[in-house]
């Protein structure tokens, strides 16, 4: 089991404060003008701690708590009312996007990747490879067609999106190359060792999670390639397993050291409150036992969430438990959940008949290990409406509760049947950054309604 261990207040300085007062466009800023191939300052230790420090803070950022609400899962109030009616700056995000790109992001994990191939480190090659697969997975996932191929390179400093099909193409072979990497034994394969605030340098554990994440990517291109339902199978049998979740835990200790759900609490109380849709599939019947350990209870001991874009009463709504919005909470955000529920949604796609009987068995394994008992459903008709689908994807999305992951879900399977706030239409995309395309002349406006992976 991997020891989770807490970072610090002064690693994480740096990274809180690039979160809430912005920073410089690292696509086309001055960064570029330095080659990450002869970096002057930072060790590879140091920059790999900053990586993992800066995507766990932009994954629990502005970005988490918008497809919280935007999922149901939390409700929009006072300021963050017009969020829930899906009303958002077309900057807005334009801090989480010049992270996955700079400091902490791509470049400095193109610059550990750049050293360790000197120094004939694979295993650090490999961690560093894992996360940049992470990091553009998702910028992918959020924007569509994202600048990687040209990207965190001085020699195009204003580079173009590539088709967000070969973005998730390259991905995946650069999850293939980290695996290989990863296997490397000898004694200049040190990796990150405890410099690595996850898995401490464990190479099996970034193996696992490179399978998973492999197989959430190919789940993410299924709708448009169904031969992706049994990659994703073949890869998530050697995926995440018991104790092997890529979880982050702050230390608690200080603003700039804490989860930011918790942060962001403290400074904006009632802003994020528990959204009703969540709250309504917890309570049942039966009652989920995870209700608690998501939502407080509110002055009448009942749990009460806010429908979207509605306005609540302040003493009737539940808010975030107090086990989430510890400053220490360990964050979870790719699990042996995921992977067990991963392996049901793609076997019952490859075939609704055998694959049934392994979709239900990882289903009935999550279950067991939040305490869920519910009747096993049996299959029908392919579709949304499936009652072994809804099933599993409904205990995806409630296992994926403040992680981006479950919009992406949502977008693929309809599921669950979420319905918009009045007048609106849930988004399935962010626009292009609006400080983004003033300084590159390639980003093409705003960008479409939806994504390649996401057809009407």
């Amino acid at each position: 089991m991997p020891m989770r261990r807490l970072f610090s207040p002064v690693i994480l300085g740096f990274t809180f404060t690039a979160t809430v007062t912005g920073c410089g466009d690292f696509l086309t800023g001055p960064k570029l003008q330095d080659d990450p191939n002869n970096p002057t300052a930072a060790s590879n230790n140091a920059l790999f701690v900053a990586s993992q420090v800066n995507i766990s803070t932009q994954l629990e950022s502005r970005l988490a708590r918008t497809i919280c609400i935007w999922m149901q899962g939390c409700a929009g109030q006072t300021q963050y009312l017009s969020l829930g009616s899906y009303s958002v700056g077309e900057d807005d995000y334009y801090i989480n996007w010049s992270a996955f790109y700079g400091g902490g992001g791509l470049l400095d994990l193109r610059t550990i990747q750049t050293r360790a191939l000197e120094s004939g480190d694979s295993v650090f090659w490999g961690t560093a490879a894992v996360l940049e697969a992470y990091v553009i997975g998702t910028t992918a996932d959020i924007w569509g067609d994202v600048p990687y191929s040209e990207a965190a390179n001085p020699k195009f400093p204003t580079p173009k999106p590539d088709p967000q099909q070969n973005v998730f193409a390259a991905v995946q072979a650069k999850l293939d190359s980290a695996i290989t990497f990863l296997a490397a034994t000898g004694p200049r394969n040190a990796g990150p060792g405890i410099n690595d605030l996850v898995y401490e340098g464990d190479p099996a554990l970034w193996t696992a999670l490179a399978h998973t994440l492999k197989a959430r990517y190919y789940l993410h291109v299924a709708r448009r390639d169904p031969s992706a339902y049994a990659k994703a199978l073949a890869e998530a049998t050697n995926g995440i397993q018991p104790d092997g979740d890529y979880v982050v835990a702050l230390s608690g200790q200080s603003a700039t050291s804490s989860d930011l759900w918790n942060v962001f609490q403290s400074i904006f109380p009632g802003y994020v409150v528990a959204g009703a849709f969540m709250v309504n599939t917890l309570k049942g019947p039966p009652v989920d036992p995870r209700l608690p350990l998501y939502f407080a209870p509110n002055g009448n001991n009942d749990f009460v969430g806010a429908d979207p874009g509605v306005p609540g009463s302040p003493e009737l709504l539940s808010t975030l438990s107090a086990t989430r919005l510890d400053g220490a909470f360990p964050q979870p955000f790719v699990t042996w959940e995921e992977n067990q529920l991963i392996m049901a949604e793609a076997s019952y796609q490859v075939d609704h008949s055998d694959g049934a009987s392994i979709a239900r068995n990882a289903l009935q394994a999550v279950w067991d290990a939040n305490g869920v008992t519910l009747p096993m459903p049996t299959p029908g008709t392919p579709g949304p409406t499936d009652p072994l689908l809804v099933a599993i994807m409904t205990e995806k999305y409630i296992g994926n509760f403040q992680n981006l992951e479950a919009w992406q879900d949502w977008k693929r399977t309809g599921i669950p049947n979420l319905q918009p706030a009045p007048g609106g239409v849930i988004p399935r995309r962010l626009v292009y950054p609006l400080s983004e395309r003033n300084a590159n002349p390639n980003i093409p406006g705003a960008g479409p309604a939806r994504n390649w992976n996401d057809p009407p």
